[in-house]
């Protein structure tokens, strides 16, 4: 059987080493030599200051909102948090816990982050703080959430569970927030089996959490607030050091087998967008899928091979009664219908696995053209222009239309094993206030028609649509594009008007979503 997950079990014989030397100390708990040194040692090897150990992530959650005081209500009423319905859900359970309410904000479709735009008009006088989460090790745009923070004299908090080891523009991602927490779980990529750390901005704010964790204590006859119990103990720490001692061995495997699938699966399913500033911990490999059912039809057909993926993060949060009243949030929901993990850990057997993944690789790669030139894109036109009647460059400027195209839309299209473009589809879905979305072009080079590259872009453009909170998607064409609409009929479009205009009839054609 192929887990989603497994733990990392380092050396034996170093973890009895350090077992032998709790027992001849007798030292077990309450800030014990092994948790002084993990503490050093993440330290310099994060790359960070002000690091805290606690005994599990959630639990560090929940200290760094007392810490920073971001749960003290506010006129009476409890103080709100802006955060993500995209996450574990202990992210969420834990401001609750708190006493804090989530206002749940949509994510950006590419990161699948904390969108910074949605953040503005979800603030209110009972919001204390920003709880955005680092999802699946991806930077959020920290910068940018800052600078709504500093505006409004806001904590920010981050879930960085995912994150250990990431870094941003070349240093630890962990230094950005008021404080940034991790889950040293034990499927983590580094793990103390169960526990956590929060690494704090300012000193001060390290020393309330240290009296926190340890009941409110701050001296053998003193109690200075009401605190819990949230250390961390010698053995944890001990799986820890012998954890850290092995932490390139783990990165070089997981970098490994992340590399074997996105060799086989990008262009061929949706894959997160990494930060371009961003290093990637490989911690997780989530895919998109086009469709719920067809997650559900994949993790059964994986199942019955004894592979397990799992759905991170099913359901999207604003979908539960959990946490007040269901808030629409379209972009969150879309992902979390139709996102799995596959396996990932430093022993996987992921050529296994890759044997089948091939009803995800069958067809050709759909790529996201973002970095091909103007150049490439107006060339690929300009060839199939002979095919449209009247050609379009009698109608438009291609080098305007394309300009237009990549600032305001997405561009996916199919290339030869050249690396030349021989299908193109080009969509807006920029309009939020409306939800409706437009194919603005679709073309496949005649080498390749009757292959199914048409219907297979369409499903991009459908997928990528959703994906963006779109709620309809719209198209036209010429009437006599008989197979052009054809193609379009097939794939769910219905006619709902045609217009003359100089001679010609256009059909308009329109799918919800």
């Amino acid at each position: 059987m192929i887990p989603v997950t497994k733990p990392y079990l380092p050396s034996r014989a170093k973890l009895d080493s350090y077992i032998d030397g709790i027992y001849e100390r007798n030292w077990i708990t309450n800030n014990g030599p092994l948790v002084q040194e993990l503490t050093k040692r993440l330290e310099e090897y994060l790359k960070v200051e002000n690091l805290l150990l606690v005994a599990n992530g959630t639990l560090a959650l929940q200290i760094a909102y007392r810490a920073l005081g971001i749960n003290d209500a506010v006129n009476g009423k409890p103080a709100e948090a802006i955060t993500t319905p995209f996450t574990f859900v202990a992210t969420s359970s834990s401001l609750k816990w708190e006493g804090v309410e989530p206002v749940f904000v949509d994510i950006d479709p590419d990161t699948w982050c904390m969108a910074p735009q949605n953040i503005q008009s979800a603030i209110t006088y009972q919001t204390r703080s920003i709880v955005p989460v680092h999802v699946f090790g991806n930077a959020c745009e920290v910068e940018e959430i800052q600078k709504i923070a500093d505006k409004h004299d806001l904590k920010v908090i981050y879930d960085a569970a995912h994150a250990f080891g990431v870094k941003y523009k070349g240093e630890s991602l962990l230094k950005w927030g008021d404080a940034a927490t991790l889950s040293f779980h034990a499927t983590k990529v580094f793990h103390t089996i169960e526990g956590g750390a929060i690494v704090f901005k300012r000193k001060k704010d390290l020393a309330k959490a240290q009296a926190l964790i340890n009941f409110g204590l701050t001296g053998p006859e003193a109690i200075e607030e009401m605190g819990i119990n949230a250390k961390m103990n010698e053995f944890n720490a001990a799986m820890g050091l012998c954890v850290l001692d092995e932490i390139s061995i783990i990165n070089t495997n997981r970098g490994r087998v992340w590399s074997a699938y996105h060799e086989a699966l990008d262009g061929h399913v949706v894959l997160q967008k990494w930060h371009k500033q961003t290093t990637n911990n490989h911690a997780y490999f989530p895919v998109v899928l086009d469709s719920a059912a067809a997650v559900k039809a994949f993790l059964e057909s994986l199942k019955a091979q004894e592979i397990h993926a799992r759905r991170y993060f099913y359901p999207s949060l604003n979908e539960t009664n959990l946490y007040g009243e269901k808030r629409s949030l379209p972009v969150a929901k879309a992902l979390a219908d139709r996102v799995l993990c596959l396996p990932i850990y430093p022993s996987v057997d992921e050529l296994s696995v890759m044997l089948h993944l091939t009803q995800l690789a069958a067809s050709e790669r759909v790529i996201n053209l973002e970095n091909f030139s103007d150049d490439e894109i107006i060339h690929f036109v300009e060839k199939m222009d002979s095919h449209f009647v009247p050609p379009m460059t009698t109608r438009v400027n291609l080098k305007d239309y394309i300009q237009k195209l990549k600032k305001y839309g997405k561009n996916f299209g199919v290339v030869s094993e050249e690396g030349g473009l021989v299908g193109l589809l080009s969509i807006y879905v920029n309009d939020q206030k409306d939800g409706v979305s437009y194919i603005s072009y679709l073309s496949v080079h005649p080498c390749l028609q009757g292959r199914g590259i048409s219907r297979l872009l369409i499903n991009r453009a459908l997928l990528v649509a959703r994906l963006n909170g779109m709620s309809s998607i719209q198209v036209s064409t010429w009437e006599e594009n008989v197979s052009a609409i054809n193609i379009y009929e097939r794939a769910g479009f219905t006619v709902t008007n045609r217009a003359l205009e100089a001679g010609r009839t256009t059909v308009f054609l329109k799918l919800a979503l």
